[in-house]
């Protein structure tokens, strides 16, 4: 009983998922052709969450921000795009009873988390390089952490057990 209710969950995460990952592909689609061919369309990009540094030298005008947000937003969303459709397909391979305790699972959630754990970096840094070429005669630099990087650093762990769990059950297969 518990394993049918297990397998539901499982479906219906993957099909959240990868409805998030298809809305998600069509919402930038649009943005892109609008960003492109219209005036009035751009990309919103504003760094959130616990800012440790920030600095810049003169008061930067919200265009710049704006065109470096329509820079870097689009990558943010690839980014999130494939991290919704990877665990779709792990969630939808868990439905149909494939065991977390293998290398086909672990693999995919450590790239997960290390996308998570690298972009909490390197968003930042690529948004603050944006701006710094933007903004004639001036700099700007922020850094900052959100909760990807503690879902990357808890996925990162998670995958380790899984993969600790590997090496148990195959140290208990070969006693066996």
């Amino acid at each position: 009983m518990k394993l049918q209710c297990f397998k539901r969950v499982c479906y219906v995460t993957s099909l959240l998922l990868n409805g998030l990952a298809f809305l998600m592909t069509a919402l930038l689609v649009i943005g892109l052709f609008l960003s492109l061919f219209s005036e009035s369309g751009t990309f919103i990009y504003e760094p959130q969450g616990i800012f440790l540094i920030h600095l810049q030298n003169r008061s930067i005008d919200a265009l710049v921000f704006e065109t470096a947000g329509s820079i870097v937003a689009p990558f943010h969303h690839l980014m999130f795009i494939y991290i919704f459709w990877q665990g779709g397909n792990l969630f939808a391979r868990l439905y149909e009873g494939d065991r977390p305790f293998s290398v086909w699972f672990t693999r995919p959630l450590k790239h997960i988390s290390y996308l998570l754990i690298f972009s909490t970096i390197l968003f930042p840094i690529f948004y603050s390089i944006a701006v710094s070429v933007i903004q004639v005669n001036g700099y700007f630099f922020t850094m900052y952490f959100n909760s990807e990087l503690i879902i990357g650093l808890v996925l990162y762990a998670v995958s380790e057990v899984f993969h600790y769990g590997i090496e148990l059950q195959r140290l208990s297969d070969e006693t066996v």
